[in-house]
């Protein structure tokens, strides 16, 4: 037997969820989150919550806004990090 897990979102919350790679997401305890880039070279450590997590991509419905750049790459690197210097 074979299963699968599959989502379907609706037009209008597609139209509301921004996609991300999920590289660019990392937990942190019980929660996601993203680096998002609020100055040249200066990123803030956001908590998102995800709607629909696919193979790829997920789909944030909360805590991030169009047009925000993010960490696409390196983000759990980027958190260990900065846990790092927290110490």
């Amino acid at each position: 037997e074979m299963f699968a897990r599959v989502s379907f979102i609706a037009e209008d919350s597609a139209k509301k969820a921004i996609p991300v790679p999920n590289t660019s997401i990392f937990a942190d305890g019980l929660h996601s989150y993203v680096f998002v880039e609020t100055q040249t070279g200066v990123f803030e450590k956001r908590r998102v919550s995800i709607k629909v997590k696919a193979y790829e991509k997920s789909y944030i419905d909360s805590g991030l806004s169009k047009n925000e750049r993010i960490v696409t790459e390196g983000a759990f690197l980027l958190n260990a990090e900065v846990a790092s210097d927290a110490h």
